[in-house]
């Protein structure tokens, strides 16, 4: 499966709170480390306020469970209103994915995944572009944290507030290739359910107070993303600024993706019929048929010890099974298109932050054609989750890594709230 930024990044928000940005008042060495945080980040504030122009390149490198993947990005911004950024696979195809482009009159953002685009006048100010667009959502950490920066205000402080509320936060001074760096480090606290190790570093560079490195570790997952600065505060082309999409591509008002389309048609198959009876055994040797929970709605859950984006909503099962298990809800995840040493390696790490439900699939890695997932649910990828109602009717179908509210509005259709 190939690892994708929105989901890996997602884990960074999902094990944080969305508190307000000033956090509470902490006492001791936290407040110290809480307050040169937040001096530290209202410095660089100050240096992106002032920055008029500026061209900068990233590469993410994306690793778990033997697995890696490297992306380039680029960033070009000249205020008030020129950008355009480009996010790049380099594994292979040295493909563009996805670009943000305005000229100062008109915003096109294209994606050739879902081959379309959308156009529309463009801001008349970088702060008041859209930071949650999709396109600016697609972007790799860097490019995202970067463009809040400049933005400045209101958009700046949302990308801290979720990962400074309650996290145990360090200011550390650190040296790379003769360059001296602030790093500021963020780690979710216990009663956040994240993965063991998790912490997310924002390397800042001592000299120039510029975002130079971002390192986020999510167990089994890991990225780290290194940035150069190409050009700053010096003139920028407009042909620089000068983007069209591909004639093939079409204009859209809003985009829809291939996964999007192919997990409505294979929801449609499912969504108000009996889910397809299974057994498997749990980690005690058990048999377990899903059809023996009848009487309980139950989050079925399909993912694996590499999947990065899996390790990211289990944190999220397990706070849904915390807070609904009294009200009858069995969460149950099926590690499907595993091997025995991965999953064996992930049980050792992080197996004892999860109660709930774990049944192991045996058709495993090298028989995904068999295996419970692939025959009776047609999953293609994962995570794939399933919400089953009391009668084992299925009432959601959800592929991929999803925010806990959607889990949450998926369970109100089994009485779950």
């Amino acid at each position: 499966m190939k690892l994708k930024i929105a989901a890996l990044v997602f884990v960074l928000v999902s094990a944080t709170s969305t508190a307000a940005l000033a956090i509470a008042a902490p006492s001791g060495a936290e407040a110290g480390a809480n307050s040169l945080a937040m001096q530290l980040i209202k410095q660089v504030q100050a240096t992106y306020n002032k920055i008029h122009s500026i061209h900068l390149q990233s590469t993410l490198v994306i690793s778990a469970m033997g697995h890696k993947e490297a992306i380039n990005s680029s960033l070009a911004l000249m205020r008030p209103n020129r950008m355009i950024a480009k996010m790049i696979e380099s594994a292979g195809s040295n493909k563009t994915t996805w670009v943000i482009c305005s000229d100062g009159r008109r915003l096109i953002t294209y994606s050739s995944d879902y081959g379309q685009y959308t156009a529309e006048t463009s801001p008349t100010d970088i702060s008041k572009f859209d930071m949650n667009s999709t396109g600016i959502n697609a972007m790799s950490p860097s490019v995202q944290l970067t463009l809040s920066l400049l933005a400045g205000g209101a958009a700046s402080q949302n990308a801290f507030k979720d990962i400074m509320a309650q996290s145990a936060v360090s200011v550390s001074s650190q040296a790379l290739d003769g360059v001296d760096y602030r790093v500021i480090a963020f780690k979710p606290s216990a009663d956040q359910n994240a993965p063991a190790n998790s912490a997310l570093e924002i390397w800042i560079n001592s000299k120039s107070d510029l975002l130079s490195r971002l390192v986020m570790n999510a167990p089994p997952a890991k990225m780290t993303e290194d940035v150069k600065v190409l050009s700053l505060n010096q003139p920028l082309p407009a042909s620089l600024f000068s983007y069209k999409p591909p004639s093939a591509a079409k204009k859209v008002a809003q985009f829809t993706s291939p996964e999007q389309q192919s997990e409505k048609q294979v929801a449609a198959r499912y969504v108000g019929k009996p889910a397809p009876d299974f057994t498997l055994k749990d980690l005690s040797g058990k048999s377990v048929s899903l059809s023996s929970l009848k009487g309980h709605p139950v989050l079925l859950d399909f993912w694996a010890s590499w999947c990065g984006p899996c390790q990211m909503t289990m944190p999220i099962f397990q706070q849904l099974h915390k807070d609904f298990a009294g009200k009858g809800l069995i969460v149950v995840g099926v590690d499907t298109w595993d091997t025995p040493k991965g999953f064996g390696a992930w049980q050792k790490e992080n197996g004892s932050m999860y109660t709930f439900m774990i049944l192991i699939d045996p058709a495993g890695q090298s028989q995904p054609d068999k295996s419970i997932a692939g025959t009776l649910y047609d999953v293609t990828g994962i995570p794939t989750t399933l919400i089953i109602d009391k009668n084992g009717i299925v009432r959601g179908y959800l592929v991929g890594a999803h925010e806990k509210q959607s889990y949450l509005d998926a369970l109100k259709q089994v009485g779950i709230e």
